[in-house]
C-alpha cells in the first residue's frame, strides 16, 4: 500500500474484521428474540415443536459463537487467511438463516391470523437487523435472509386464506427489496472502507518520504537548540557550545540566560519575530542577530526554529531550531557597503538584454556560482541550469514575467564546480516605456543555509539531540515497519532493551556533563556492535534500544544470534570509559524479546522487552534475559498488589507492631514501630512484602503519613502514664518520604495535632539517603532537630557512608544492623567491625543500639564492648500494643 492504492485483499480483511466484530451483539439479540417468540407462541403452537426448534436454534447459535471465538483467538488475521474466515462466516450465516426459516415454519402453525402476522413482521424485523449487521457482505446477507424468509413466504402463499396469501406476498416483496438493497449498502460500505484505507496508506507514504531526509544534516556543523517553553529550559548541542566558545560541560540552559547574550540592539527584533511565530503568524521563526560569545565578542548567527509540540489546548510547548554562524557573511556585506560599488548587494546580480544574453554580473554572483564575469558574459543564464526542473517549470516562470513583469521563487542552479544548490531568484523585466523588454535584472540569493536549517529541524523531530540516535518516535516507526515485513516474510526480529546500571549514581557524584559524555560513548559503542541494517535508538535517560532484523524464520534458532549480539554488547559496554580525564566503569542490563509479524502491538513489544530488562536487573545486573510469559504474570501480580495496597490505605487495613528496645539490665527504654498489612485477600503481610512496591508507586507517602500519625498518637497516649511517658518510639523514614517538599511541615502539623512530645520520636534514616545530596539532607535534619526530634542512622556500616560524614550528620543514635550481630561468634572480621562501630559511636557521644540480638552470647559480647541498648528476639518479637502492655519487660519508674 505504499503507493496509496487499496487492494482487494485489504478490503476483504476489513470486511471480515467488521463482520466478526459485530457478531457477538447480533447473536445475543437473536437469542433474546428467539426466546421471546417461543414464550409468545407457547399457548398456540405445540410445545414439542417449539422446543425442537429452540434446540436446533441453540446448536446453530453455539456454532456461530464458537466460530467468532476461534477467529478472535487466531494468531493472524491477515489477507492470506481472510478468504477462509469469510467462507466460514457465510456458511455460519446460511445455517443461522436456515434455523430462523425453520422457526418461521414452526411458529406460523398457530392457525391464528394475528399470530401469523406477528411472525411475519417479527421475521421481517430480524431480517432487517441482519442486513444491518451483515451489510458489508451481500453474500452473507442473502445467505441469512433468503433461507429465513423464503419458507415463510412460500408457506403463506400456499395457504388458501386471503390473509395468508397477502402476508406471503408482503414477505416475498420484502425479501426481494432486501436482496436489492443489500447490494447498494455493500457498495457504499466498501467505498467508505476503501477511502479510509487509502488515507492511511497515504499517511504512511508521507512518513516514508520524510525518513529519506533524516540523515542529511547529521554532521552539518549547525548549532542546534531545543527549548522547553513551559519550563524555560534550553538544550544546546556540542556544536552550538563550540560555536560560541563554551566547553562541553556548559550547563546554564535557561531561556533568560540565552536572551541576555543577544546584543541589546537586536533584542527587540528577536522578541518580535519570536512572538509572531509563537502566536502562529509565521510558519518559522527566523532572525539574524548578534550573540555574545564566552570571550565577550559578538558573532552574527542565523537563528531559525519552529514549534514542534503543543498542548491539547494548542499552547506552544516545545520549539527546536539551529544557529548558523553567518559572521563572515555579515562582514562581507559590510565590506560591500563600504566599497559602494555599482553592484552593492549581498545577492548575486545578473543583467541581460532582451534576448537574455548576459551583459553584466557582480562579484556576489561570481562568489556564489564560481563563474568569473568573462566566463558568462555573452552567454545566457541557461549556463546555470541544474536539470532539476522540467519545461513546465520554466514555461510558468516566463509566463509570469511576460504578464506581470516579474517572477520570484525558489530554484535549483548549478555552480561551475558542478554542485547543485538552492537559491531564491527574483527576475524583473525592464521595458522601453510600455513596449518592448530591453533588460532583465535577476537577483540570486543562496539559501543553502536556510534549507539546511529546515532539514535540521526535521532531523531534531526524529533523533535524540545528545547522541544523534533515533528517538522513541522513529524507533516505533521502524519497529512497525519491521513487524509488517515480518508478517509478510515470516522473518524473525529481536528487540534489546538496554538500561545502564546505577547511572543515577554517576550523575549525582560527577555531574550531568559527565553523564552526557557516558551516554554519547555508549551510543558510539552500540552503533559499532550491530549490523548496518539494525537500529540503535535512545528512548531517554539511560535507556537504549537495539532492534535486530532478519534473524531467520525459526524463532527458536533466532535466539542464538540475538544472544550473541547481546553478549557482544555486554562486553563492549562493560569496558572502562575515559570521561573528562577519569576512568569510569558502567555495566548494562539487557532485556530481549523476539518478534515475528504483528502478533502484538509494537508498544507491547517494547514493554515486554522492558520487563525482561528488569528481570535481568533483579538477577544481579550485568546480564541479559529473554522475555517469557511468567514475567507478564509477575507484572500483573504486582499491578494487582499495587491496587490492593492503594485500596488498603483508604480502608485502614494496616496496624503497627512494636519491637521493644532494652538497656543492659533488660529494662524497656523504647520500641521500634513496624507496620503490618491485614490484607483481606492474603495472609498478614510483613513490610518486605509491600514496602518496596509502595516506594516504587509513590504510595509510601500516604502510608508513611499513617505511621507517623499513629505513632504520635501513641506517644501522646503513653504520656498520660508515668511508667510509659519516658519511652521513645522509632519509625523508619524512606528516602522518598524524606525528600518530599512538604515533609518537615507535615511532621510539625502531626506533632501539633496530637500533642506528642517530639523528644520521644526517633526517625530512623538509611545510609543511602545521606549519600544523595548530603547538604540538603543535613539542613532538613537540623531543622527537625531544632524542634526536638531525634535521628537514628539505621544499619550503620552496610552502606557507603564515609567516617568523616559522622562529624556533620546530626544523628543521636547508631544502629548496628543484624547483618553484623548475626555473625559475631562465627566471623572475626565481622566482630572487629562491630567493635569498631560501637567504639566510634561512644567516642562521638552517640547512643549505639544493636538490632537482631537473638542469643545471650551475642548480648554478652556487645555489652562487653559498651553497647548501651539492644533489640531482637532474645528479648521479644514484635508485639501488638496489647501484647506489649502485658509483657514482662521492666519499665523505669
Amino acid at each position: 500500500m505504499g503507493s496509496g492504492l487499496v487492494s482487494a485483499r485489504d478490503l476483504e480483511v476489513e470486511k471480515v474484521d467488521f463482520l466478526y466484530a459485530g457478531s457477538p451483539l447480533s447473536l445475543a439479540v437473536g437469542a433474546v428474540a428467539a426466546l421471546i417468540m417461543v414464550v409468545v407462541h407457547w399457548q398456540v403452537v405445540p410445545g414439542k415443536w417449539l422446543l425442537g426448534w429452540l434446540g436446533t436454534f441453540a446448536v446453530v447459535l453455539a456454532g456461530r459463537a464458537f466460530l467468532v471465538l476461534m477467529y478472535r483467538r487466531a494468531a493472524g488475521r491477515g489477507a492470506a487467511s481472510g478468504s477462509a474466515w469469510l467462507r466460514r462466516f457465510r456458511l455460519a450465516s446460511l445455517a443461522g438463516g436456515c434455523s430462523w426459516g425453520l422457526g418461521s415454519l414452526v411458529l406460523s402453525q398457530s392457525g391464528d391470523p394475528v399470530y401469523q402476522a406477528f411472525v411475519a413482521f417479527a421475521m421481517a424485523g430480524v431480517s432487517a437487523g441482519a442486513i444491518t449487521a451483515l451489510a458489508t457482505d451481500r453474500v452473507a446477507t442473502l445467505y441469512f435472509v433468503v433461507p429465513m424468509l423464503a419458507p415463510l413466504s412460500l408457506g403463506f402463499l400456499l395457504k388458501p386464506e386471503t390473509l395468508a396469501f397477502a402476508l406471503g406476498s408482503v414477505v416475498l416483496i420484502f425479501l426481494l427489496f432486501l436482496a436489492a438493497t443489500s447490494a447498494r449498502i455493500e457498495g457504499y460500505l466498501k467505498e467508505n472502507a476503501r477511502l479510509r484505507l487509502r488515507a492511511e496508506a497515504q499517511q504512511r507514504l508521507i512518513q516514508a518520504n520524510e525518513m529519506r531526509w533524516r540523515f542529511a544534516l547529521e554532521r552539518s556543523g549547525l548549532g542546534m537548540w531545543d527549548w522547553e517553553i513551559d519550563t524555560g529550559k534550553v538544550f544546546y548541542s556540542p556544536c552550538w557550545k563550540k560555536m560560541l566558545g563554551f566547553a562541553e560541560d556548559y550547563t546554564d540552559t535557561s531561556m533568560g540566560e540565552w536572551r541576555s547574550r543577544v546584543h541589546p540592539e537586536d533584542r527587540d527584533t528577536v522578541d518580535r519575530e519570536l512572538k509572531r511565530h509563537l502566536q502562529g503568524e509565521t510558519p518559522f521563526y527566523e532572525t539574524e542577530h548578534r550573540i555574545s560569545c564566552r570571550d565577550g565578542n559578538h558573532r552574527w548567527v542565523l537563528d531559525r526554529g519552529q514549534i514542534i509540540e503543543r498542548t491539547l489546548e494548542g499552547v506552544p510547548r516545545r520549539m527546536i531550531g539551529v544557529h548558523i554562524d553567518v559572521t563572515e557573511r555579515k562582514q562581507a556585506e559590510t565590506e560591500l557597503r563600504i566599497a559602494a560599488t555599482v553592484f552593492d548587494a549581498q545577492e548575486g546580480i545578473i543583467i541581460t538584454d532582451g534576448d537574455e544574453t548576459i551583459l553584466r554580473v557582480n562579484r556576489a554572483f561570481t562568489e556564489m556560482t564560481g563563474y568569473a564575469s568573462e566566463e558568462v558574459i555573452g552567454k545566457t543564464p541557461r549556463v546555470l541550469k541544474s536539470g532539476r526542473h522540467d519545461a513546465n517549470f520554466y514555461a510558468a516562470m516566463w509566463s509570469s514575467i511576460l504578464h506581470t513583469g516579474s517572477w520570484q521563487g525558489e530554484i535549483w542552479n548549478r555552480r561551475k564546480s558542478g554542485d547543485v544548490y538552492p537559491e531564491w531568484l527574483n527576475i524583473t523585466a525592464l521595458r522601453q516605456g510600455a513596449g518592448q523588454v530591453t533588460r532583465y535584472v535577476a537577483t540570486l540569493h543562496d539559501i543553502t543555509e536556510r534549507k539546511a536549517a529546515e532539514e535540521a529541524i526535521r532531523h531534531l523531530a526524529f533523533y535524540d539531540a545528545l547522541t544523534l540516535l533515533p528517538n522513541r518516535r522513529l524507533l516505533l516507526d521502524r519497529l512497525d515497519h519491521a513487524c509488517l515485513v515480518g508478517e509478510r516474510s515470516g522473518r524473525v526480529g529481536a528487540l534489546l532493551f538496554i538500561d545502564l546500571d546505577r547511572f543515577k549514581d554517576l550523575n549525582d557524584n560527577f555531574g550531568h556533563a559527565v553523564g552526557d559524555l557516558l551516554l554519547q560513548e555508549v551510543a558510539r559503542r552500540l552503533r559499532g556492535s550491530v549490523r548496518d541494517l539494525d537500529t540503535v535508538a535512545r528512548l531517554g535517560g539511560d535507556e537504549f534500544v537495539v532492534m535486530l532484523e532478519d534473524l531467520g524464520v525459526d524463532a527458536a534458532a533466532a535466539e542464538r544470534p540475538a544472544a550473541d549480539i547481546a553478549s557482544k554488547i555486554l562486553a563492549t559496554l562493560t569496558a572502562p570509559y575515559q570521561l573528562a580525564g577519569q576512568l569510569h566503569q558502567s555495566t548494562p542490563s539487557i532485556g530481549i524479546i523476539l518478534f515475528q509479524g504483528q502478533q502484538v502491538p509494537t508498544e507491547e513489544v517494547l514493554r515486554r522487552a522492558d520487563l525482561a530488562m528488569y528481570r535481568a536487573k533483579e538477577s544481579g545486573r550485568r546480564r541479559f534475559c529473554f522475555f517469557d510469559p511468567s514475567m507478564q504474570a509477575s507484572a500483573d501480580t504486582r499491578t494487582v498488589l499495587r491496587e490492593e495496597l492503594r485500596q488498603g490505605i483508604g480502608q485502614d487495613e494496616f496496624l503497627l507492631h512494636y519491637q521493644p528496645q532494652v538497656d543492659g539490665d533488660g529494662r524497656l527504654i523504647g520500641a521500634e514501630a513496624l507496620i503490618r498489612w491485614e490484607n483481606p485477600h492474603r495472609k498478614l503481610l510483613a513490610p518486605n512484602d509491600f514496602i518496596p512496591l509502595a516506594e516504587e508507586s509513590g504510595l509510601i507517602l500516604p502510608l508513611g503519613q499513617w505511621v507517623l500519625e499513629s505513632v504520635c498518637a501513641q506517644l501522646q497516649a503513653w504520656s498520660r502514664h508515668p511508667e510509659w511517658a519516658k519511652l521513645t518510639l522509632s519509625i523508619n523514614i524512606s528516602p522518598r518520604q524524606f525528600r518530599d517538599a512538604d515533609f518537615i511541615a507535615r511532621i510539625l502539623r502531626v506533632l501539633e495535632a496530637t500533642g506528642a512530645d517530639p523528644r520521644r520520636l526517633n526517625l530512623e534514616l538509611s545510609e543511602s539517603l545521606l549519600s544523595q545530596d548530603p547538604e540538603a539532607t543535613i539542613l532538613r535534619m537540623e531543622a527537625l532537630k531544632a524542634c526536638g526530634l531525634r535521628f537514628s542512622l539505621d544499619n550503620y556500616g552496610t552502606g557507603h557512608s564515609a567516617l568523616a560524614d559522622l562529624r556533620n550528620i546530626p544523628v543521636d543514635q547508631l544502629k548496628l544492623g543484624h547483618f553484623f550481630v548475626r555473625d559475631l561468634q562465627t566471623d572475626p572480621k565481622v566482630a572487629a567491625i562491630a567493635r569498631s562501630v560501637i567504639t566510634l559511636g561512644n567516642a562521638l557521644g552517640l547512643e549505639v543500639v544493636a538490632a537482631g540480638v537473638e542469643t545471650e552470647a551475642q548480648k554478652l559480647f556487645l555489652q562487653a564492648h559498651s553497647c548501651q541498648a539492644f533489640q531482637g528476639y532474645l528479648f521479644s518479637r514484635p508485639l501488638t500494643l496489647e501484647e506489649l502492655g502485658r509483657s514482662r519487660l521492666k519499665v523505669d519508674p
